[in-house]
C-alpha cells in the first residue's frame, strides 16, 4: 500500500495540530468551545441548582436545573431565565415560529416520584435567548431539568 504523506509530513501535521480542543476556531476566527453561566431571574420559591451552556463545535446545549418549593408559582410568558451568548452564535439560530426556536414539556418530580408537567420555551428576541414558562402552580416540593439542544454550523 503507498503512502500518500511522508512520515516527516506526518509528524509535522501531529506537532502543529492543536492539543487543546478549546482553542479550536473556525474559518471565521470564531472560537468553536465557548461557555458560560445562566442566571434566573428572581421568582419566589425557585432556586437554580444548575445552569450552563456550551458550543461543543457545532452543538449549542442549554442545560437549566431548578429546585421549586411547594406552592411555587410560574405564570405563562413569563422569563424564567436569559442565555447570554455570543452575537455569532445567536445569528444563526432560526425561530420555527413567530419568536418561537423550540417548545417542550418537562417533568418537575416530587421526592415522592409525583410529576407535574411544566411548558418550557427557548424563545430568541430583542437579540437575546430566553427561557420562558408556562402556566403552573406546584402541589409540592419539586426540581427540573430542561435542556436545548441546537446545531449551530459552522461556515
Amino acid at each position: 500500500m503507498r503512502r500518500m504523506f511522508s512520515e516527516k509530513q506526518i509528524q509535522e501535521l501531529v506537532k502543529n495540530t492543536p492539543k487543546d480542543i478549546e482553542s479550536l476556531v473556525d474559518s471565521q476566527g470564531h472560537d468553536r468551545f465557548p461557555k458560560g453561566d445562566i442566571e434566573i431571574e428572581e421568582i419566589t420559591g425557585i432556586t437554580k441548582t444548575y445552569g450552563k451552556w456550551s458550543l461543543s463545535g457545532t452543538h449549542l446545549m442549554i442545560v437549566l436545573a431548578c429546585k421549586c418549593e411547594n406552592g411555587a408559582i410560574f405564570v405563562s410568558g413569563n422569563t424564567l431565565a436569559e442565555v447570554d451568548i455570543p452575537t455569532w452564535i445567536l445569528d444563526k439560530i432560526i425561530p420555527i415560529f413567530s419568536t418561537q426556536v423550540e417548545r417542550k414539556s418537562t417533568s418537575c418530580y416530587g421526592a415522592d416520584y409525583t410529576t407535574q408537567t411544566l411548558q418550557v420555551n427557548l424563545v430568541k428576541s430583542s437579540g437575546k435567548l430566553i427561557i420562558q414558562t408556562g402556566s403552573l402552580t406546584l402541589s409540592a416540593t419539586r426540581d427540573f431539568r430542561v435542556s436545548f439542544d441546537l446545531i449551530i454550523d459552522n461556515d
